[in-house]
């Protein structure tokens, strides 16, 4: 990056260094790409801004189309989701909004603690408590496989910030899919892309 223009910028105190100018193009694209053949190099970036669809806009999909837009849904899938949904108590946007929380929760505690110890707590969390909760129809599967696949989506990301960006997002996508479903997220989106293309450039940072 240094060669193709990109200022290294150092603070004291910070365990963490600064690029810049950055783009939207340099956030996707990961170091070792370099070294990949370019078909390689060139699939895998594909992959990352199909990954980058689906964890910004698939639980607001999701809560759209189960809120509004019921018509779209394939027959066989919405007997299924009915299916699953009927013992559950909460509604379609406050099971995706508690586990997208919840998401949250297991990430940052996976991240303040210990590796064996955030291990053992990922595991719990993912596994014991998301299964309970299903078979005691707290929530349904439907909204488990959504909220953990648009989380996992986002993993793919070479970017921390952008990662930490798409979070605070893909919250507001679902809010804005709660108050008008499709119609909201198109909006949402549209506001994004806007925002986007008027933000300055700023500075990456790398872990030192």
């Amino acid at each position: 990056a240094l060669l193709d223009g990109c200022v290294g910028l150092l603070v004291d105190g910070l365990p963490m260094g600064y690029l810049l100018p950055t783009t939207f193009r340099l956030l996707m694209h990961a170091p070792e790409d370099e070294s990949h053949h370019y078909l390689l190099a060139s699939a895998l970036i594909v992959l990352r801004y199909f990954a980058l669809a689906i964890s910004l806009t698939f639980p607001a999909l999701y809560v759209a189309v189960a809120m509004y837009h019921q018509e779209m849904i394939p027959t066989k899938l919405l007997m299924s989701i009915v299916a699953s949904k009927q013992d559950v108590p909460f509604s379609t946007a406050l099971e995706v909004i508690g586990m997208l929380l919840a998401f949250e929760l297991l990430q940052e505690a996976g991240l303040r603690l210990p590796n064996p110890i955030s291990d053992t707590v990922s595991i719990i969390g993912a596994l014991i408590v998301g299964q309970s909760a299903v078979e005691a129809k707290v929530i349904s599967p439907i909204a488990v496989i959504v909220v953990a696949t648009a989380g996992i989506a986002g993993y793919a990301q070479p970017s921390q910030d952008m990662s930490a960006a798409l979070r605070v997002c893909r919250l507001a996508l679902v809010v804005a899919a709660i108050l008008a479903g499709l119609f909201g997220v198109a909006a949402a989106l549209c506001i994004l892309i806007w925002y986007l293309c008027t933000m300055d450039s700023y500075g990456v940072n790398y872990t030192a």
